[in-house]
């Protein structure tokens, strides 16, 4: 009875979660793309500056850079809504999201911001636990396959990719300073 309760409840719950992160991230996306048309702090000097304008005028001064993370976060909703895409969703919210919560604290940000996208992020988790099977069989498939074993081929490709390493450094050092 218990077993059949929670296999009712799961998909119940699963849905709440992703209603309430796909609306949330629609709305911050749309909110990115409309509201950062001008720079409400260049008044002042930056060492007077709080960090939470200091990040909104970094944002203000980008325009294109602030719709780019909209745009993410918009696409990130709408695939974290359909079940067939919801994991791949899921991964890219969650690329945003770490980068907005790490922003919120280094910036000092208002801190019910922060707790919201700590929100947001952790349903994103309980979805991923929901799926776990797929997404532990997508991370074997990902690493499984590449068993290292030492042959002759093996320390030729090491050994040839440290080498073209340093020439790429060497040529980016050239063409960047």
């Amino acid at each position: 009875m218990k077993q059949r309760i929670f296999n009712i409840l799961l998909p119940v719950v699963e849905l709440a979660m992703v209603l309430v992160v796909s609306t949330a991230m629609l709305m911050y996306g749309v909110g990115k793309i409309i509201q950062f048309d001008h720079f409400s702090h260049v008044a002042k000097p930056v060492s007077e500056l709080s960090g939470m304008e200091l990040m909104w005028t970094f944002y203000a001064h980008s325009k294109p850079f602030a719709v780019i993370i909209g745009l993410l976060q918009i696409s990130g909703a709408i695939l974290l809504f359909f079940k067939r895409t919801r994991l791949i969703g899921g991964m890219l919210l969650s690329t945003v999201l770490i980068n907005i919560i790490l922003q919120d604290i280094f910036y000092d940000v208002n801190r019910g911001a922060l707790w919201a996208a700590i929100i947001y992020q952790l349903m994103i988790l309980a979805i991923f636990y929901i799926h776990r099977k797929p997404v532990l069989e997508t991370f074997k498939g990902l690493l499984l396959p590449y068993t290292v074993k030492i042959d002759k081929r093996m320390v030729f490709i090491i050994a040839g990719g440290i080498v073209f390493a340093v020439v790429f450094k060497f040529l980016e050092r050239l063409i960047t300073h």
